[in-house]
């Protein structure tokens, strides 16, 4: 049996896999405290909560706050046995870059996730946890043979090029380049992060992080035709869905993983709108709603994650 949790951390995305007594996590959402209101929970509370001691892989998308910086916060509470990482620039050893306070929030918030990113490698090089170069495999098994892991975006030559930009930050003396390093890096942060396609007894949920499909090549969009379970990339703002993804969407189940608040545009109502035209069969989960009339309601009470469950061939939602 496979569990596939998409824990609710507001903004972000934090993704628990659990097959048999193993644990596996893909991004660990935010560490900013106001995020976690009502029922939204932080990474480690629900670790704690689940009672989850050892983790046999954390798998990092890309760059951005509300993806990275809740696995620092658990790097003294779980055991991690392997990271893997989309990029492994040589920056472990240096310092955390400072960019001073009088800048805007996205930039402030990509030079925490930078060194939250940063001091990840450091801990792991520290305490012998290998980190495994993901663009190094079309396809991985990081909890034995049952479930696979597709790398289906970006390039590696793509990977190999934000690497590169990310040693250049570190390296960069003059305040004003290094500013403008962070700017650059920021904007094309979503553009280079994974998109995934776990697979497991015929059943395939498709992971695209905050990669949309304008950067996708053909045998991605062709995946959506037998895939099971689609995370709307970008939280569900108006770039995760184009004509080529509607024109080969054949999914049982779009989850947004993203605020009740509905923040920068996200859970975009004409997303939905566009799905359901094409699909009508469709049905929309959201880790941080109660009610998003005319596309989603939980009859009970709300939870602090939505459980998608692999067993015997069959496919089981619990919210």
């Amino acid at each position: 049996m496979m569990e596939v949790t998409f824990i609710n951390v507001g903004y972000g995305d934090a993704i628990l896999v659990k097959l048999g007594s193993q644990y596996g996590l893909i991004d660990g959402g935010s560490s900013l405290p106001q995020e976690f209101v009502g029922n939204r929970v932080s990474l480690q509370e629900f670790l704690r909560k689940e009672q989850v001691s050892t983790l046999e892989f954390a798998l990092i998308t890309h760059i951005h706050e509300d993806h990275v910086c809740g696995i620092v916060e658990i790097l003294h509470q779980v055991h991690i046995k392997r990271f893997f990482l989309p990029y492994i620039p040589d920056i472990s050893d240096s310092k955390d870059v400072v960019i001073g306070s009088e800048v805007p929030f996205n930039l402030f918030a990509y030079v925490k996730a930078f060194n939250a990113y940063k001091n990840i490698l450091s801990y792991a090089k520290d305490n012998a946890i290998p980190c495994i170069d993901v663009m190094k495999f079309q396809s991985f098994h990081p909890m034995g043979s049952a479930l696979e892991v597709r790398v289906l975006e970006p390039t590696d030559n793509k990977t190999q090029a934000y690497t590169k930009a990310l040693e250049v930050l570190v390296d960069e003396k003059d305040q004003l380049k290094k500013l403008q390093q962070v700017k650059r890096l920021d904007a094309i942060s979503n553009d280079h992060s994974l998109v995934l396609a776990l697979r497991y007894e015929g059943f395939t949920f498709i992971l695209p992080a905050d990669n949309c499909p304008k950067n996708w090549r053909k045998k991605t969009f062709s995946l959506l035709k037998n895939g099971n379970v689609l995370k709307l990339p970008h939280h569900g703002q108006k770039d995760s869905i184009e004509s080529k993804l509607l024109e080969n969407l054949r999914i049982q189940y779009v989850i947004t993983s993203s605020s009740s608040d509905r923040r920068n545009n996200s859970s975009n109502a004409d997303v939905y709108n566009q799905l359901q035209q094409v699909n009508p069969a469709i049905q929309f989960l959201f880790t941080d709603e109660t009610e998003y009339s005319p596309y989603f309601s939980r009859p009970h009470k709300a939870s602090d994650a939505i459980r998608f469950i692999v067993a015997e061939y069959k496919l089981d939602v619990k919210m």
